[in-house]
């Protein structure tokens, strides 16, 4: 039975967790976990486990209403710095803050249509 604060996961291997899929064919390894899970779901990465969001409205709430109820854990932020740089996804709150900020402008609708044309 799933914890209530837990997201759900698929069964995965002892140690490496989902990494061989994951690895293997990332985007439909996903689509997979979504179809299957939802749109909030869990992957074992290693020792790692990440609570993924896959619909848009929960991904704007992030990103709109800042990082209060979402935990960035030390370990995480290191395997994710490993991939990506300190952007809005991987940046504790108070570069977070500054970040989105600074490209708030760029996403205007006047900027969206512009750069669409």
């Amino acid at each position: 039975m799933r914890s209530r604060n837990r997201p759900p996961a698929s069964t995965s291997l002892p140690v490496i967790g989902h990494a061989l899929p994951f690895v293997r064919n990332p985007i439909d390894f996903l689509l997979r976990q979504h179809q299957t899970h939802g749109d909030v779901f869990r992957l074992a990465l290693g020792p790692l486990e990440i609570n993924m969001i896959a619909h848009p409205d929960l991904g704007l709430r992030i990103l709109k209403q800042g990082l209060s109820g979402f935990r960035k854990l030390p370990e995480h932020r290191r395997f994710i710095r490993g991939i990506m740089t300190d952007g809005l996804v991987t940046s504790l709150p108070d570069l977070w803050k500054r970040q989105r900020k600074e490209l708030q402008p760029r996403f205007s609708y006047k900027e969206v249509e512009k750069r669409a044309s």
